[in-house]
């Protein structure tokens, strides 16, 4: 405990205290308290959706509760599947999904305020050109012809992010050039002449945003790559084969959650690599054709380290506000909406946690290896609702219960990683460990 509490102290703290004023991470950390209130609603939303309201799902359909036959009046099959229940059920359920569609715009947005500060440039006139750019990216790559849905939810964290950023940077930068401003007319009201200032910087930096959403769309149309053509292409080698290496799958864990101590979402850095390589996995294992350890649902099988996370705080900490956090976040972790517990406590640079936060991922997947490996536990084949508690997930997506008793392994060893930090912690104050955040934040 001492050699903890000693390197915490000369090294975490000093290093969690310089990322904390820099002012890119502020930006990005801040954006998503801002975002929080509209996260958590849309995933609630969505995690009701997906394990309730789906005809064929967990509640609904036949390889669960099998609600939706009782529902129906014994209704099975084509003909379950044709009637009026089915189609108002998925017709609500698409409603409740279209959530997932406002995110992105939001996030942008949010993005675009937070860096426009950093700018040093109008906040309001940043966020609507983040979100006109946004949309003039899609209708490059889209064009007319895609829904919403189809076009806005796949949209990862870091595209929204770099949307915001580069038309943020792309303002900035002709909002510096003085001979495209229209000087102040004193015979309009103050606020309507500061704003007829930007029009054509603004316009200027969305027609030079969509010259470059143009090069990229050409790019696509000319190439075509794949994701997993393109890591081929890199690795040599088929991309599902040279992630199911060890050494690739520590990396993969490492760089998934990594970024999350720094505020950053992690899957969506690791997006790329998960779509190339683990989620045709998981398909090929579900033909049959395959029996690969590490899948996509694997790996979403094994989130529980927040979770163990929140239950070693509520058992071994001290302090009163952590603890509080911990249990208003439980509930939630068990439908896997780790928000509120890595902003709220926070985990996001906390220097007690950098350490375990990233350990406890790689060792679930170890003990999941070995696990697999000796045939105690089948391999995870079928793909599973983002919000399906534990146990459930790992008992429906390998088909055995042995899959949701490697999750509860996971989550006991995982309680064990945590807990001496959690114990080193009691040794100092709350903001000790995390620097205060400014009031006018």
């Amino acid at each position: 405990m001492e050699f903890l509490e000693n390197f915490l102290k000369q090294h975490l703290l000093p290093l969690t205290v310089r990322l904390y004023r820099n002012p890119w991470l502020r930006a990005i950390r801040y954006a998503f308290f801002t975002m929080m209130p509209f996260l958590l609603a849309i995933s609630l939303a969505g995690v009701f959706s997906w394990v309730v309201l789906d005809p064929w799902g967990p509640v609904m359909g036949e390889r669960g509760l099998n609600l939706g036959a009782w529902m129906t009046g014994g209704l099975y099959g084509e003909a379950y599947r044709q009637s009026l229940f089915v189609k108002y059920i998925t017709s609500f359920q698409k409603t409740m999904e279209m959530g997932f569609v406002v995110i992105p715009m939001l996030l942008t947005m949010a993005f675009a305020e937070r860096f426009a500060e950093v700018w040093g440039i109008d906040k309001k006139m940043s966020m609507f050109t983040a979100l006109s750019s946004l949309v003039i990216l899609l209708m490059m790559e889209y064009g007319t012809e895609a829904g919403p849905l189809d076009v806005l939810r796949p949209l990862g964290i870091l595209s929204v992010m770099a949307v915001a950023l580069i038309s943020t940077a792309i303002l900035a930068q002709t909002l510096r050039i003085p001979k495209i401003r229209i000087y102040r007319l004193k015979a309009l009201p103050r606020k309507l002449s500061h704003y007829l200032t930007l029009a054509f910087p603004i316009i200027l930096a969305l027609f030079l945003f969509g010259m470059l959403s143009m090069g990229y769309a050409l790019w696509q149309q000319i190439y075509q790559v794949t994701a997993q053509d393109w890591l081929q292409q890199v690795l040599r080698v088929p991309p599902v084969e040279f992630f199911q290496g060890m050494d690739a799958v520590m990396a993969f864990q490492f760089f998934s959650w990594m970024p999350w101590w720094f505020g950053i979402h992690g899957q969506s850095v690791t997006h790329l690599v998960n779509v190339a390589a683990y989620v045709p996995a998981q398909m090929s294992n579900q033909l049959g054709d395959t029996e690969y350890i590490f899948c996509s649902p694997f790996f979403e099988a094994g989130f529980l380290h927040v979770m163990a996370l929140s239950i070693a705080v509520i058992v071994f900490s001290k302090h009163e506000d952590w603890r509080d956090v911990s249990k208003f976040s439980f509930p939630m972790l068990c439908f896997n909406l780790q928000e509120p517990l890595l902003f709220g406590m926070p985990v996001v640079l906390n220097a007690v946690f950098l350490l375990p936060f990233v350990l406890a991922p790689m060792a679930n997947a170890l003990i999941g290896w070995i696990a697999i490996s000796w045939d105690i536990v089948p391999i995870f084949k079928y793909a599973i609702p983002m919000g399906m508690p534990p146990f459930f997930s790992g008992m429906m997506s390998t088909g055995s219960v042995m899959g949701g008793i490697l999750q509860l392994v996971w989550l006991i060893a995982d309680i064990f990683i945590y807990a001496p930090f959690v114990i080193v912690s009691n040794m100092a104050e709350p903001e000790e460990l995390v620097p205060k955040e400014d009031e006018d934040q």
